[in-house]
């Protein structure tokens, strides 16, 4: 059950060094700490060792770190998640700190002389632990934002001009797109700009007019004509071969609806 759970997880821990916003996060802190000389390694060590031996050790305990967290999740990822958060943070602190131990015996020939300073490292490493594993959980469990596809035809338009679409008109070999920012003229046929609402609702009313569902605020007849008025306040004729779907989508006779709301 277990056999292919830490190879699983090295590979993905190599996956995430490849990632750029990783390896500069890790290099930038790196660097950072270098710089700043915490916990006396700035009157310890000169310049140049001090940014490599904190480069180094952020490096080292962000992979083991990552690798110690994501057995732990695989292992119990059929547990509830307040379980895994408290065995991770655990196993990341007490993983963590043997490996900074190890570290800076074989790198600087220290190492702590009480059990005593050796616990107060452990809570300071365990400590960050949690709060980089509760800021994980949290991102895991959020959901994701919804994006709004689109309709292409706004691709054609405007920036100042890209908004909900209202209606759609032929004029000669072109189309005036109307949405609620304004309307522009594009070369193209209607049937084709048709194509390209996306998932905007709409019905053809006319040879050369299509008109959006959620936009038809009324709806009146005339014998075997009629006309339709948007939210915009403009209208436009129903032609008697589009009455049928007029009457099948239920705008007819004279039927109100309330505007949509514009996005």
């Amino acid at each position: 059950m277990t056999d292919g759970v830490f190879p699983s997880a090295l590979r993905e821990v190599r996956q995430d060094l490849t990632k750029r916003p990783v390896i500069v996060g890790v290099l930038s802190l790196g660097v950072l700490l270098g710089i700043s000389g915490p916990f006396d390694t700035f009157s310890v060590l000169p310049a140049l060792p001090r940014l490599l031996y904190w480069t180094s050790v952020v490096s080292l305990t962000f992979v083991t770190g990552s690798l110690t967290s994501t057995i732990v999740h695989r292992l119990l990822q059929k547990r509830p998640n307040w379980l895994q958060l408290v065995v991770s943070i655990c196993a990341v602190g007490i993983v963590v700190t043997a490996t900074l131990e190890l570290f800076n015996l074989a790198t600087l020939g220290f190492r702590h002389e009480t059990l005593g300073d050796l616990l107060r490292q452990l809570g300071v490493v365990t400590l960050i632990s949690g709060v980089i594993e509760a800021g994980s959980l949290a991102l895991r469990s959020a959901p994701a934002p919804q994006r709004t596809r689109l309709a292409p035809l706004l691709d054609r338009l405007p920036l100042n001009k890209r908004g909900q679409i209202l209606a759609l008109g032929a004029e000669d070999h072109y189309v005036r797109v109307t949405t609620h920012k304004g309307s522009e003229l594009v070369l193209l046929r209607l049937s084709d700009a048709m194509k390209e609402v996306g998932e905007t609702r709409g019905l053809q009313i006319h040879r050369s007019h299509w008109v959006a569902l959620d936009q038809i605020t009324n709806v009146t007849r005339t014998g075997d004509r009629g006309q339709v008025t948007l939210s915009d306040g403009t209208s436009r004729p129903i032609s008697r071969r589009f009455l049928p779907a007029i009457r099948d989508a239920g705008l007819l006779p004279g039927k109100t609806r309330g505007p949509a709301r514009s996005a």
